[in-house]
């Protein structure tokens, strides 16, 4: 063979190799974003599979445990007529956002349903993307409510010390290379 059918066929084995290699990155892209998606859909925790701890808000049993646990840490000066007003205000909260998030798992269903599909229906898509947005903006804003109704619960001093207390806990960076949220104990 000459020099010039060697380099064809070294670029046509280059270009075979560069395609195979794009193609298993699709699949493997694909693969792993449907094993996310179920994942978040089937237990409720997000895509790194870190519960947090709104999950323990789901969970009656473990709610007021957590809850006492936080707002001791927060804001350690309660009145019992405080604590027993913000529990009310969060089991609210909570029951509504169980709620939000069976209607997110329903989502999360449909959209690996429309992309494991022999054709992707990008429409079908595209209305699921919509509606997950309309339910982002419901739990943003029901969670704003909570947030804004506990805050009236509280003192001005006592939400300064809280305040204090969660800006400390956001100062505290995300080290790289770890999953550590700074919100974790």
């Amino acid at each position: 063979m000459n020099y010039f059918n060697q380099n064809q066929m070294m670029t046509n084995l280059r270009e075979k190799a560069s395609r195979f290699v794009m193609i298993g990155a699709v699949a493997t892209s694909v693969g792993l974003l449907s094993l996310t998606g179920i994942s978040y859909a089937d237990d409720g925790m997000n895509p790194a599979g870190h519960s947090g701890h709104m999950m323990a808000m789901h969970d009656p049993a473990n709610m007021e445990k957590h809850l006492d646990r936080m707002l001791d840490h927060l804001v350690p000066d309660l009145s019992p007529a405080q604590k027993t007003s913000i529990k009310a205000i969060a089991t609210a909260a909570a029951t509504d956002m169980k709620a939000f998030h069976e209607q997110r798992k329903a989502l999360h269903l449909a959209q690996i349903t429309i992309l494991s599909a022999a054709t992707v229906d990008r429409t079908a898509l595209e209305q699921n993307r919509t509606e997950e947005m309309r339910l982002t903006e419901q739990m943003t804003k029901r969670k704003n409510l909570a947030l804004a109704d506990t805050a009236d619960v509280l003192t001005a001093a006592q939400r300064a010390k809280a305040g204090e207390t969660l800006k400390a806990r956001l100062d505290r960076k995300i080290q790289p290379g770890t999953m550590k949220s700074p919100f974790s104990h």
